[in-house]
């Protein structure tokens, strides 16, 4: 199926994926465009039922992004506004402020924000997490991490032995890895303490790098 493009100025967007055939529009103006079914919100709002797996992408100035159900390549692009996300293939999501909740990503996911919490509960693939301000949680990653932010506390479990890599400006530093996994770790705090409770080896590499907080690298309990 093709692609659907949603763009709105204000108002929130919520998109619902069910085992359906069509797409249907319950709040917003559709159009096709070249392969690609455009809908454009008003100040009310998108509200839409897409079939499970469907491409989404999204670009709003100001209000909430909502994703209900299984989707597929999520790219979502905005100023202002909370994204909440169950499930999908692969994500992008850019925006200037807000938080950013996301559930399951079987795939790469990236997301940037500068202002605003970010948490994923469970991604497949790659993972690339940057904000200036706000806490990242990464609840289960099974895939290479690489997190960044300015001021933030930020938390990573790791699924499996994969690369991980976490820095701070000011904020604590904890990175969870299995039983039985030997990181070769690099951890520098200029004002905090670095502790590794895991017997080093080659298994994966963990970097934590942070000038005022405290770096954790421990087993996952």
């Amino acid at each position: 199926m093709a692609p659907v493009r949603i763009t709105a100025n204000s108002g929130s967007i919520k998109v619902t994926a069910e085992a359906r055939d069509d797409v249907v529009v319950d709040r917003g103006q559709h159009h096709p465009m070249g392969g690609v079914l455009e809908v454009k919100g008003a100040s009310s709002g998108v509200v839409m039922r897409v079939p499970i797996g469907t491409d989404i992408i999204v670009g709003t100035t100001s209000g909430a992004v909502t994703m209900r159900g299984k989707l597929g390549e999520l790219r979502v692009a905005g100023r202002s506004g909370r994204v909440d996300i169950d499930e999908c293939a692969s994500l992008d999501v850019r925006t200037v402020s807000g938080r950013v909740e996301i559930g399951v990503v079987s795939g790469e996911c990236r997301i940037k924000t500068a202002s605003g919490r970010i948490s994923v509960t469970r991604a497949g693939g790659e993972i690339h997490v940057a904000t200036v301000s706000g806490r990242i949680d990464v609840v289960d990653a099974a895939g290479p991490v690489q997190v960044t932010t300015v001021s933030g506390t930020v938390n990573l479990g790791m699924s499996r032995a994969a690369d991980a890599r976490a820095d701070s400006v000011s904020g604590r530093v904890e990175i969870e890895l299995p039983h039985g996994v030997h990181p070769k770790t690099s951890l520098v705090s200029v004002n905090g303490r670095c502790e590794c409770e895991l017997i080093e080896g080659d298994d994966c590499r963990v970097t934590g790098r942070t000038v005022s907080g405290r770096i954790a690298v421990r087993e996952r309990r």
